[in-house]
């Protein structure tokens, strides 16, 4: 019938860490019995796992409400798979996302080596949603700067975010938003990175750095081993 040259299958790609969506649809039916379906996920949006499902949807127009009480409007889901398809895109280490691309100016000043873009608004929010590193391509310390297991570059990088977003975290939070987050969240794994780096909490970090910052910028040396290799 009319529905059955409605259908759309769909793809779903879901990054439960940043909490991005990414969605791509293909008629199917009748005169398309199969359908192929690709879901770009932009570099930078997503860490850790995939979760993909594949869906069935009615697409539109709405039309009349049937007496069968069959399915009539525009992006009803007929039918979902059991289990989404997990895929796991990096290891345990990665502390941040990182995106290489070449900075152009403006937003991206030329010649500088990293730039981090960081969210203080909900510390709620997943964490690998609200921070990413991009490190500019053209700078001359890029291969370094992206080596994972760069010993001189590693605590500069961690020293200059941790430092960024407590800053960012002083500025905007409020007081009450310090403590308790659920597992992922920003706020937690800022805690956990305090604890790591600072020895304290994420509340006993914003504290030091209000009434002493030139304190909280030693431990921080101290914490990640700021340029202990260098010699």
């Amino acid at each position: 019938d009319d529905g059955m040259t409605r259908l759309l299958a769909v793809l779903r790609v879901d990054c439960p860490s940043t909490g991005r969506r990414f969605l791509w649809a293909a008629p199917i039916g009748p005169d398309h019995p199969a359908a192929e379906i690709t879901v770009k996920v932009p570099g930078g949006t997503a860490a850790q796992d995939l979760e993909v499902r594949y869906e069935l949807v009615l697409d539109g127009p709405d039309g009349i409400a049937p007496d069968n009480r069959a399915a009539y409007l525009k992006g009803s889901r007929l039918f979902t798979g059991e289990e989404p398809f997990r895929f796991t895109l990096e290891g345990d280490d990665a502390v941040f996302p990182v995106e290489a691309v070449r900075f152009r100016g403006g937003e991206f000043p030329r010649d500088a080596a990293w730039l981090v873009k960081f969210s203080a608004d909900d510390l709620t929010a997943p964490f690998l949603g609200s921070v990413r590193l991009f490190v500019n391509k053209d700078h001359p310390a890029a291969e370094a700067l992206l080596g994972a297991d760069n010993s001189i570059a590693q605590p500069i990088i961690i020293r200059d975010i941790l430092t960024q977003m407590l800053v960012s975290v002083a500025l905007t939070a409020g007081d009450e938003a310090l403590d308790e987050f659920d597992e992922g969240s920003t706020g937690a794994c800022l805690e956990e990175l305090c604890a790591s780096y600072l020895d304290t909490t994420l509340r006993g970090a914003v504290d030091v750095l209000t009434r002493d910052p030139g304190r909280l910028l030693a431990l921080l040396q101290a914490g990640t081993g700021f340029l202990k290799e260098l010699k």
